[in-house]
C-alpha cells in the first residue's frame, strides 16, 4: 500500500491542529485509498484479500470492500470518523490543501498525481 499522499495530507493536521500523526493518517487513509484506487485496483484487491475481505467479484469490488474494512477498523478502535470530530471545519480546507501540496517528497511517490483540488476534495470527504 503506497501511503505517500495520506502522510502528506496528514502533516497539516498535526502542524496546525495538533492531531497526532497516526490519528490523522487513520482518518484520511480510506479517502486517499479511494482516490488512488483507479491507479491500482489489483494491488488494492490483494490488500483486501489479505485483510480477510470475502467480497466476490472484480478486483475493484474486492478493493472497495477492503477500503471500507479499513474505515470500519478505525472506528472500532476509537478513531473519530471525520475531521469535524477533531474540531476541524470546512473553512480550514483551502489552507490545509495548500500546505499539503508542499510535501512534494511524499506526493511525488503517490500512485496518482494529486492536485491541490484533489487534496481539497479528500479533506472534504474526510470531514
Amino acid at each position: 500500500m503506497n501511503t505517500a499522499a495520506v502522510h502528506a495530507l496528514a502533516y497539516p493536521l498535526g502542524g496546525e491542529f495538533h492531531i497526532p500523526h497516526g490519528v490523522a493518517n487513520s482518518i484520511l487513509l480510506p479517502h486517499v485509498l479511494r482516490f488512488n484506487l483507479e491507479a491500482a485496483p489489483a494491488r488494492y484487491a490483494e490488500i483486501g484479500r489479505a485483510l480477510g475481505v470475502s467480497e466476490a467479484g472484480s478486483d475493484e469490488a474486492v478493493a472497495r470492500a477492503g477500503i471500507e474494512y479499513v474505515a470500519e477498523l478505525s472506528g472500532r478502535i476509537g478513531i473519530p470518523a471525520g475531521l469535524t470530530g477533531m474540531g476541524i471545519s470546512a473553512n480550514s480546507i483551502p489552507h490545509m490543501a495548500v500546505s499539503a501540496m508542499k510535501v512534494t517528497r511524499l506526493l511525488e511517490r503517490n500512485l496518482r498525481e494529486l492536485t491541490e483540488e484533489d487534496a481539497a476534495r479528500i479533506y472534504e470527504a474526510a470531514l
